[in-house]
């Protein structure tokens, strides 16, 4: 789990069952979304109203049900998971009072 950055770089060291939970920034950068696809690693996109290089907020609500999705994720992969991936998003919206979750297979991002 983390804000985009440099640091998810080690994700290309990672097993195949792992989860990415990423705090995205906005505008949102595909990069480690696309990357754990190539990987095989689920991924968890918590959105957030984080500027790209600035200092923002993560509701702590939303980082919460990006927990517990990768959680879920971890226990429906199993530990010979090593060839399935999803994807999940967690947003915030002004005109939602619950974030959208969204899960999909490999490929369909």
């Amino acid at each position: 789990i983390g804000v985009h950055g440099a640091g998810f770089a080690n994700m290309v060291c990672s097993m195949k069952n792992a989860v990415l939970v990423e705090l995205r920034q906005t505008p949102h950068s595909w990069d480690y979304q696309l990357l754990s696809t190539k990987l095989g690693i689920a991924y968890v996109g918590v959105g957030t109203t984080i500027e790209h290089l600035e200092p923002g907020p993560a509701p702590l609500s939303l980082v919460e049900e990006g927990l517990k999705t990768a959680v879920k994720l971890l226990g429906e992969q199993g530990p010979h998971a090593s060839d399935r991936n999803a994807v999940a998003s967690t947003s915030s919206s002004s005109s939602s009072t619950s974030p959208s979750l969204r899960a999909s297979p490999p490929g369909r991002h």
